[in-house]
Parts: structure tokens; sequence; C-alpha cells
């Protein structure tokens, strides 16, 4: 991974070291306890209404955290980025690598009380891998897995090819046959109103504008939650939810780092703990490679160079990001640790358009070719969060520094998610959450243009081999190679850029106790939330 700054690192100590001042400073005024009764309920927020409760085929954060905690999945990432066994106790891989066959446990039960079976699993995958369902991702993992479903306690998964991340498509939610098998329509039908799952929190309500709640499924198979409710607060203002929390209407939250410092300095952060995680997802820029100006890849790395990340991050982030390199996790097995991030160079950038044919040849301050302006339109989804706007005026004002005309348009995200996806765009820039397997075939293979993630329409016969000769690849000094051959390769393209990936503060009452946070953060691992518990007893600070 490349080495942090030495003014970042001594950033992020002046910020922990605040925040325990402010704790110290303000120890007296502590807010009441959750529980109005013998109740232990935890609030947090959520930025925005989750598009599905579906639990599966979820295309939004919301809806995925909602899926995750209601139901159960074969396999799930714990804190540390391990694949645990959960509903599958165990499995074995063929001779010839091409088949699974998990053994389920016998003690997982629906909640509505009925038994979890492999006939569930065959329905949940079916349904998952339809694209009329809605999902991008792993109807292009399981296009070529057949599953049978031989007793009710065996699933046996076929595949037409070796695949080294089998165990990583495991993750999603199940879902019960005999509920959401009668829906004609998954997402929106019946049992997407009152979802029912196999894990450790069971639905209770969906106030759209208000609020979602879950609550502690008792005969979960690994046991009780140490929580009795779970509810998110749907606050779409990053500002009103640190004053909910300041103010003991939530009990925790992740802290935008361009709220950070308010936090710290308003002196009522008595009643709370901090954690600064890195998360499993990336700030991006990606590119329309359909338009001809950007399917030049000069223009990309140039556009690249025009953007001074470290001057970002320092100002409008306190230094809370670490500049990207690509969209393999920096912290993660697979990054390869010798590649730097395009580097800030405006003389190279300068160098390369001129190249491409793009200079100022009437002397108007902007590049033209052939009488022709360069101009481009970033798109990004509308949101109450800082960064969101502060990224697209950084943006804009440095490429127009350099001769380069930028439109911006936010909008909403139904809205912007089909612009995406029609490729009405020249540049889209946002984040996206990341697993920590190897294959990224759905993002960057020519064959998600259509059914994947690839919308920036990135199609190169480099890259399909080398992602398919990864996924086939077991052995761990060999797929290393391999990936880091491909992540040379989009670095020197650059069709999509992992920007910088943001540093998260955690702000939570000093009470809850076993909470984890790793790079997919506290929702997406196990045990997550059903760890939870809450205590009064004092903890010395650290």
């Amino acid at each position: 991974m490349p080495r942090r700054p030495d003014r970042r690192a001594r950033s992020l100590r002046t910020l922990r070291t605040l925040l325990v001042s402010a704790v110290v400073a303000s120890a007296g005024c502590a807010a009441p306890p959750p529980e109005t009764t013998s109740e232990v309920r935890i609030r947090a927020p959520f930025g925005g209404e989750p598009q599905t409760l579906a639990l599966l085929n979820t295309s939004d954060l919301y809806s995925n955290y909602i899926g995750l905690l209601v139901s159960d999945a074969l396999v799930r990432y714990d804190d540390g980025g391990r694949l645990v066994p959960r509903v599958a106790a165990s499995w074995e891989v063929s001779e010839d690598r091409r088949t699974v066959t998990f053994h389920l446990r016998e003690d997982v039960v629906w909640h509505d009380g009925a038994p979890v079976t492999a006939d569930d699993v065959r329905f949940s995958f079916e349904k998952i891998r339809d694209p009329v369902n809605g999902d991008r991702t792993l109807p292009a993992v399981f296009e070529h897995v057949e599953v049978e479903a031989p007793d009710p306690a065996t699933v046996i998964a076929r595949y037409d090819e070796p695949n080294a991340d089998f165990l990583g498509s495991w993750t999603f939610p199940l879902i019960p046959a005999h509920l959401a098998g009668t829906d004609p329509d998954l997402l929106t039908g019946a049992f997407a109103r009152a979802p029912v799952g196999c894990g450790p929190f069971r639905f209770v309500r969906y106030e759209p504008g208000n609020e979602v709640v879950l609550e502690a499924f008792v005969e979960h198979w690994a046991g009780r939650p140490g929580i009795d409710r779970l509810v998110f607060k749907i606050l779409r203002d990053q500002r009103t939810a640190l004053q909910a929390l300041l103010s003991g209407d939530l009990e925790l939250m992740a802290v935008p780092s361009t709220l950070f410092r308010e936090a710290l300095d308003s002196g009522r952060a008595g009643d709370l703990r901090s954690t600064i995680y890195t998360r499993a997802s990336t700030w991006y820029m990606a590119f329309n490679l359909d338009r001809p100006t950007l399917a030049d890849a000069r223009v990309r790395r140039a556009i690249v160079h025009l953007l001074d990340r470290r001057e970002f991050i320092d100002g409008a982030l306190d230094g809370l990001a670490v500049p990207g390199v690509t969209t393999w996790h920096p912290d993660g097995p697979w990054a390869d640790p010798s590649l730097e991030p395009i580097p800030h160079d405006p003389a190279a950038a300068a160098a390369l358009l001129a190249d491409a044919g793009w200079t100022d040849s009437d002397g108007d301050g902007r590049l033209d070719r052939d009488g022709d302006p360069l101009a481009v339109r970033l798109l990004y989804v509308r949101s109450s969060q800082a960064i969101v706007d502060r990224f697209a005026a950084w943006f804009q004002q440095s490429l127009e520094d350099a001769g380069i005309g930028v439109e911006v348009r936010a909008l909403e995200f139904q809205t912007f998610r089909e612009e995406r996806d029609r490729g009405g765009f020249d540049i889209v820039s946002g984040s996206f959450g990341l697993d920590p397997i190897a294959d990224q075939t759905e993002l960057y293979h020519s064959s998600s243009v259509e059914h994947g993630f690839n919308f920036f329409r990135w199609r190169d016969d480099v890259t399909d081999r080398l992602l398919e000769e990864g996924v086939r690849t077991f052995e761990p000094e060999r797929r290393r190679a391999v990936y880091g051959a491909l992540q040379r390769r989009i670095r020197e393209h650059a069709p999509l850029v992992a920007l910088f990936y943001l540093e998260t503060p955690l702000l939570y009452r000093r009470e809850i106790r076993g909470l984890a946070p790793g790079p997919l953060g506290i929702y997406r691992t196990v045990p997550g939330p059903a760890g939870w518990t809450w205590d009064p007893t004092p903890v010395p600070e650290r």
C-alpha cells in the first residue's frame, strides 16, 4: 500500500486527541439511556429511504443493510474480512473444482417458525440471478452456475468453470420460498412490504420518512442478539443527524469527515466514544467510453492528473481519506502495493492533452480541437452530504483552471441510476462498496456492460483475459500476479478511477459494547449488531 504522508498521520492523531479532550471536558452531560423500560434500543440514522425491503437484489446501501440484518446467508464476512459459516455448516469442493456441496445447519428457522431448507436456498438463488429483480452484479457471477437441492439439508452448486472466489458469491440473504414465491413482483409485492428472514433481527415496521424498526429474533440459531431493537431513523441531512446524536436522540452514527470537527468542538460529546476505520468503499470517477473524446486514454489520464487529491482530502475532508490507486481495497490482500496513485501533475496533463490534439488554439483560455471546445458533464447523486457538492465544485474548478469546460448536474438517486445505466453522462462520480474478493468481473469485464456494473462501457480484451484467468486460478501467489497485472492495466488506462477511500469516524454511546467496525463497516459483518450489548459500567479511557 502507498505510504501515507506524515502530515495526514499527524492530523489523525490530533483529531483523536481532540476527541478525548472533548470527552473529558464534557463528562458531566451524559444523555439518558436509550431503554424506556427494560428494552435496549439502539437508534442510528439512515441518510435516505430503503429502495426495497425484499431483502435480496438490493442495489442501495440501506436496503442492503436491512437485508443482511433480517436474513442470514450460507456464509458471511466477519469483521476481519474472513468468510465464516452461517446457514451452511460446512462445504466441500470437488477435485475438478467445478462442484460445491453445501451442508445446511438443521436448526435454522424463518421468523414465522418454518425451517430453512435447501429448496429455500435454491429459490433465493434463482431470484437473485433473475435480472428482472434489479441486481446488477450477482447475476453475472451466477450466470454459469446450476443449483440442485437433493434433500432438505444439501445444496449442490455446479459451475461451468472453476471459480476461485465462489464462496464470496454466497453471502446474499436468503428468502423463504413459501412466502416470497407467491409474489409476481419480488421488489414491490406483499413480501417486500412485510419481509420475513432467518437472521438475528426480524422486521417490525417501516414508516417512510420516519424510521425502520427491527427487533431481536429470540429463536435465532446463533442465540438471541444482545440488544432488543434496532431503530433506523431516516434523517437525510447529516448535520441534523449529528445534532440528534449529540442530544441523545441517537446512540451511534458514522460521522462524515466534513462534520467530525464540528462534533469535537460542540462540547456535547461527553457520553460518546469514537473509532476511525477505512471503509471498503471507494469514491470513484468513471468515464463514458462511448464518448469519442473520453475513449482516448490520454484525455482520461490527463483529467486525473489535474485533480490534487491530497489538497482536497486535507482541505475538504480534514485529512480523513486515503488517495486511491484501484478498486482493490488498499488494506486488502489483493491490492498491488507497488502501485502509486496517479499523481497531481498539471504539466503531464497538458502534455497528454496536447498529444491528443487539445490545445488553446485561439488564446481564449479554453482547450479546443478543430474548432470544437473540450467540455465534459459531471453527473452525481444529489445528497445532503457536504462531500458531494464540495467534490463537484473542486472537480469543476480543477478542470476549468486547465481550460476544460465543465457542467455539473446533480440528480436524485433513481434518476441518476437510470441516466448512468443508459449512458447519459460524460463522467459520473460517487461511492460504491466493495467486497473483499479478488474477482471484479462484474465491474470491468466487457460482458458486464449489459448484465453487470460496467456502466462506463470498458471493453478491453486484455482486461477480459486477466479477469478470466484470475477467477480460474486457485494458487494464491499466482492469483496475486494475475491481479497485479490487471491493476496495472486499469491504472494505465483509467476507465474508472478510485479517487480516494474515505476514513469514517464512528461516534457511539460508551455503553455500547462489542462494536467492532472493519472495512465492511458495522452492518455488513457478523456478528455485527447481533453481538452488541448495553452495559452502563464505566470503562476507563484508552
